[in-house]
């Protein structure tokens, strides 16, 4: 999360930054913890909002998130599916 908040501040540095944390949802996300998890995705919310990253970008990494087994990144994965795309 901290390095998402200071990407307006260091975009040379952080250039990679919201492909390499999608990278890392998509092909650990089984593996990784709960709350590193629900952080990752955070992270990946925040860079949405600020209108860092194209919304439709990682659109098919929350639908995929919302079939893995954490009820609480299910439900923040489905919240923010429907907040940015609609009923």
């Amino acid at each position: 999360m901290f390095l998402a908040h200071m990407i307006p501040f260091y975009t040379l540095d952080l250039a990679e930054f919201s492909r390499q944390v999608s990278d890392i949802l998509r092909t650990n996300a089984r593996t990784l913890p709960s709350s590193l998890r629900c952080h990752l995705s955070q992270a990946t919310i925040l860079l949405i909002n600020r209108k860092i990253i194209d919304p439709e970008e990682p659109l098919d990494l929350f639908i995929d998130l919302q079939i893995s087994g954490d009820r609480t990144l299910r439900k923040l994965a489905f919240f923010t599916s429907f907040t940015t795309f609609g009923a």
